[in-house]
């Protein structure tokens, strides 16, 4: 690692120990600071590559308040604390640290904690670069293709979206100071626009055309790259046109980035999110880096801006999403989770794929191989979960023949299979520790080693892994390895359950009834309505492959033209979505702790404490309430 460590920690014995330790192994550390002030004077100073930060510091700010600092300025950290509450927790993981050392630690767990952020920063910054080559060619094919003003646009939101989390995207001409109103890019799915003119947004404000008219651009108020959030009142004070788009689709935040093209016409390009805290400054400045390449798209179209308007606007062509027989979905959460497959399916990281049983994950893991580079080289799917322990390693990694008792032939693993290419691990939460050892090593070496051999092979592959269990909470029972962990967690991706797509379900059940009709080649039936809402009040536990499932039985048992009912499990109600979710074991604990708590008016120890009602030693029950977040008297 070049340049310095800068230790940030008010508490001297912590910091002279943390610094020894880094020492010794090497590594060149800052004289450690106490606060937040010193530290951005530090950081001024030594212009550090890497920072070790206490969440909990002495004077004005907390690590928490440096850790927003050092991400806008991309300077990789780790966070240090002794205990955190869920609240704090939640705000430190907003600043995306590398990792997290607790209290008390070891050497070990220093070196270790280290060496991840290392590899996840400089993974997650080969793999920027490499998302915005892409971004790049994209916009370059798109100056290539020579076609109308409404393709163009449309095309520069579809290749922006994954990179800007936007619900709506326009870009702007204005001339003498304003501009009547253009066009609008509605998001309505996966790379799929819905155009908004004057026309549409007068029928959905319920606002007369002759209003709409009045509706202007005020760019004299748009000099600067600006974000909104929540309280957009400054922004729409302003701006009319701004404050009609805000209240027809209940827009929360506001990206606004104003530049020069050529012959020193104003353009102002600006998107909307139904979401607060939608856009951060990491989008103005990739706007910032791209400017040159829209200019050279944007200068082939602004002299032809006038002649649209005159002629009445543009024509809609919203573009299709891709491979719609792959993932089947409108709704927001799910688009969230395509944005994210669609970012990082060009790049080689790592990703890692949470979901219940059911939610898709081997498509997923299929639509990141299709997308890649390696989409022409092996696609190896295994089930890490569905193997016999003690056949995982041979499956992954292969055997020579004699080997042990049955290996009467050479095997070729999995990972062998996949060089070049791609291979999926799902289930990976229940991968044996002893194997887990070993994919530590290929990951980290990138090289295999067949039982029974003496030699190593290398190999060239990129990892999907998927799990419907938490890590983190596998790794706090000495399940799973925290460094394996983070080697897989470079992109992780949380795949939605099927209750949090209400709008899919209907799209979803439609396709599947024409898959299943086509495959037993029957009449396609119609469905009640009576029977959608059935679909929509159910749970669904077992997700999209539930849904299938109970499609494909009514299917087989429909002898009329219409589906009347769906045959669900009994215990829909059980599963009602208006039923609050069950709550954890430590939140159940802390709620019986602060039960007691106000039965003995705060009392913690002496014979009416509530360590005596419950069984416990007073300083046990200190622990667990300093772990769990109870502070300050309870009565």
């Amino acid at each position: 690692m070049q340049g310095k460590i800068l230790i940030v920690e008010d508490q001297f014995i912590e910091a002279l120990n943390l610094k020894v330790i880094l020492e010794n192994a090497g590594f060149p550390v800052c004289e450690p600071v106490q606060s937040v002030p010193e530290a951005l004077q530090a950081i001024k100073k030594h212009h550090p590559r890497f920072v070790i930060v206490d969440i909990f510091l002495k004077g004005p700010g907390t690590g928490v308040d440096l850790g927003r600092n050092l991400m806008e300025n991309h300077i990789p950290f780790i966070y240090l604390s002794a205990n955190t509450n869920a609240d704090v927790l939640e705000a430190a993981k907003k600043t995306h640290p590398y990792g997290f050392l607790v209290k008390p630690f070891r050497e070990k767990d220093v070196l270790v904690a280290l060496n991840i952020a290392q590899y996840l920063h400089e993974n997650s910054f080969e793999s920027q670069l490499f998302r915005e080559k892409i971004l790049s060619n994209e916009l370059e094919s798109i100056r290539k293709e020579g076609e109308t003003i409404s393709q163009i646009l449309t095309a520069i939101a579809a290749v922006l979206q994954s990179h800007i989390p936007f619900d709506y995207f326009s870009i702007d001409w204005p001339s003498n100071e304003q501009s009547s109103i253009r066009k609008g890019l509605l998001r309505v799915g996966f790379r799929e626009y819905q155009e908004i003119g004057p026309q549409e947004l007068s029928n959905i404000s319920r606002q007369a055309l002759p209003v709409v008219d009045t509706i202007k651009l005020q760019p004299q108020r748009l000099k600067n790259a600006e974000v909104f959030s929540g309280d957009m009142e400054t922004l729409l004070a302003n701006q009319p046109l701004f404050r009609v788009l805000a209240d027809s689709f209940s827009f929360r935040s506001c990206l606004v980035y104003p530049f020069n093209a050529t012959n020193s016409q104003l353009l102002i390009l600006y998107c909307f999110s139904r979401k607060e805290n939608a856009f951060q400054k990491e989008h103005t400045d990739l706007l910032g880096r791209i400017e040159q390449k829209l200019h050279k798209i944007l200068k082939t179209i602004t002299g032809e801006v006038t002649k649209v308007q005159r002629s009445g606007g543009i024509a809609s062509r919203p573009i299709p999403a891709e491979n719609p027989d792959l993932i089947i979905g409108r709704s927001d959460a799910l688009m969230k989770a395509l944005d994210k497959l669609s970012l990082v399916a060009p790049c080689d990281a790592s990703v890692l794929l949470y979901g219940e049983s059911g939610t898709g994950k081997e498509k997923f893991a299929n639509y990141l191989h299709q997308h890649s580079a390696r989409s022409r080289q092996p696609f190896v799917k295994i089930n890490c979960a569905a193997i016999p322990a003690n056949l995982v390693e041979s499956e992954l990694f292969g055997h020579e023949k004699g080997a042990f008792t049955g290996a009467l032939a050479r095997r070729i693993g999995k990972f062998e299979q996949a060089d070049g290419g791609t291979i999926f691990l799902d289930e990976i939460g229940d991968m044996p520790l002893e194997l887990q050892v070993k994919l530590l090593r290929v990951l980290q070496e990138n090289e295999i080693e067949r039982i029974g051999s003496l030699h190593t092979i290398k190999v060239n592959v990129r990892i999907v892994a998927a799990t419907n269990k938490d890590l983190e909470k596998e790794i706090a029972a000495a399940r799973f390895r925290l460094d394996l962990y983070y080697r897989l967690n470079v992109f992780p991706i949380d795949l939605p359950p099927l209750r949090h797509r209400q709008e899919d379900i209907v799209l979803l059940a439609r396709f599947f009834l024409q898959q299943t009709c086509a495959k037993q080649n029957k009449a396609i039936p119609s469905i009640h309505a009576a029977a959608f809402d059935e679909l929509l009040r159910y749970h669904w536990p077992g997700n999209i492959r539930e849904l299938q499932h109970v499609i494909e039985r009514s299917v087989i048992l429909c002898r009329d033209a219409e589906i009347q009912s769906f045959l669900l499990p009994s215990s829909d109600s059980y599963y009602d979505n208006q039923q609050p979710p069950l709550k954890t074991w430590e939140e159940q604990e802390r709620d019986y702790i602060i039960s007691v708590l106000k039965r003995c008016s705060g009392r913690i120890s002496g014979e009416r404490g509530a360590a005596k009602v419950m069984g416990i030693p007073a300083t046990t029950l200190e622990y667990k309430m300093k772990k769990l977040g109870i502070k300050g008297k309870i009565s």
